[in-house]
């Protein structure tokens, strides 16, 4: 009972320390945001002169395609989320991921910040840490997946067309590696697979403590196959809105 008391206390002083951090976080958002565009300016002029010479009939193609590719991520993360039991409305959910895309650019280990971020936001909605490393978790996993099936069909086409140099394909092999790995690695997480020893006993206690909610989290594969197709469809998009902008500026986007 005195630990059970211990621990809603702790977790309490630490939401009402989080709380009291909240706008000094959002402060150093924005000064973060400034640097960054100040830095990039260069860039950013030429962009825009290159958008005064781009075709703008390519323009509404190009945003409808990003929105939708940005909306269908949004909707993976919070079908990931509603499989752990959390439910997050779609427009909290759609601002949340704007804003995590935008920290994950512009802030020092961007990762981490946004994951800040997402527990914060996500926070009312009874979401935990643990639920939230959980669903970054499984989220990463499936877009590691989808940028793969969206991607292999097109290092065949240049391989087709004999377009597909030496370091390309050494660089779509470790991709493929990389996420094979990766999904390799957390199914044998959440199925409760120990690590050696010697690193069982030094691992802290947090971590030990998403471990046993994970592996108590019962998630059949068919479960993430929805969150999948919109990972796949987010990335489709992604490829739609930037073989438009192609378009737009007068390049060739198809293979030679």
């Amino acid at each position: 009972m005195a630990d059970s008391e211990r621990s809603a206390s702790s977790g309490i002083v630490k939401r009402k320390w989080f709380q009291m951090l909240q706008p000094v976080w959002n402060i150093a958002i924005v000064v973060l945001v400034t640097l960054f565009v100040w830095r990039q300016r260069a860039d950013l002029t030429q962009a825009i002169h290159e958008l005064r010479l781009a075709n703008w009939h390519w323009l509404i193609l190009i945003v409808a395609s990003a929105i939708l590719a940005h909306a269908f991520f949004t909707l993976t993360l919070s079908m990931v989320f509603q499989q752990i039991g959390r439910r997050i409305p779609f427009i909290p959910a759609l601002m949340t991921h704007a804003e995590r895309e935008m920290i994950a650019a512009v802030m020092p280990l961007g990762g981490a910040a946004s994951y800040i971020t997402l527990v914060s936001r996500f926070g009312i909605y009874g979401v935990t840490r643990n639920d939230a490393m959980l669903a970054v978790m499984l989220y990463s996993v499936l877009g590691h997946l989808s940028f793969i099936a969206v991607a292999f069909p097109a290092m065949a086409l240049l391989i087709a067309h004999h377009n597909a140099t030496a370091p390309v394909q050494i660089g779509a092999v470790a991709v493929l590696a990389i996420g094979l790995f990766v999904v390799s690695m957390v199914t044998a997480f959440l199925r409760g697979t120990s690590f050696p020893a010697a690193i069982e006993l030094r691992l802290p206690e947090f971590v030990n403590e998403f471990r046993e909610m994970a592996r108590s989290t019962s998630l059949p594969a068919r479960s993430l196959l929805a969150p999948f197709v919109f990972s796949l469809m987010g990335d489709l998009f992604g490829v739609l809105s930037m073989w438009a902008a192609l378009h737009a500026v007068h390049v060739d986007a198809g293979p030679a």
